[in-house]
């Protein structure tokens, strides 16, 4: 009968200990930075999804357990519906129609040199690599907090030949910058 009672006030514990949090979208922005021979440009993430499960090992410590992202190559637009089509083409929306970030589940956090790392699988246009995202994470409140980041890389790292418009005369620059403000919560 003890036995039973403890082993029931332990899960009870865990459960209330870990939680599972998701962005507010109004709160958030997730954009994508470049640059081209005539301009630098940007374009943001219109629609995602994202999840995280966290568990408070005490009060000052957090561990983030998962992490999932999703969104739709064509969820990604600018302000410029030409620049959007050829931003889709080149991200081979139609064999590969979703971008996928999820941690690694072993070591997925890593902090060094005073910074947050998170991790992960980043997959676009069906290549996926490793990639450790340097992230601030911020506690708000018990059931919300901010995480805020930029990670540069090449497109060409995934497969991805940068756009090209007006005949050649504009070339987008192979380096972006994904940048992240996301407020998440229980």
């Amino acid at each position: 009968m003890l036995l039973m009672l403890l082993t029931a006030m332990f899960f009870t514990l865990h459960s209330q200990a870990q939680s599972e949090f998701q962005v507010n979208k109004e709160e958030s922005k997730l954009e994508i930075l470049g640059t081209s021979s005539i301009h630098d440009w940007e374009m943001v993430v219109e629609d995602y999804q994202l999840k995280t499960n966290l568990t408070a090992t005490n009060e000052n410590t957090t561990t983030i357990n998962r992490v999932s992202f999703s969104c739709k190559v064509e969820d990604i637009t600018a302000d410029n519906r030409i620049m959007d089509g050829k931003a889709h083409k080149a991200l081979k929306e139609d064999e590969h129609p979703r971008i996928l970030f999820t941690i690694i589940e072993d070591s997925s956090i890593e902090i060094k040199d005073g910074k947050t790392y998170i991790k992960g699988s980043l997959t676009i246009a069906g290549v996926t690599r490793k990639i450790q995202f340097p992230v601030s994470i911020q506690m708000l409140s018990d059931s919300a907090f901010q995480v805020k980041g930029e990670l540069s890389l090449r497109m060409t790292e995934y497969n991805v030949t940068p756009p090209k418009a007006m005949m050649g005369a504009l070339e987008t620059g192979d380096e972006i910058t994904i940048d992240i403000d996301l407020l998440l919560e229980q």
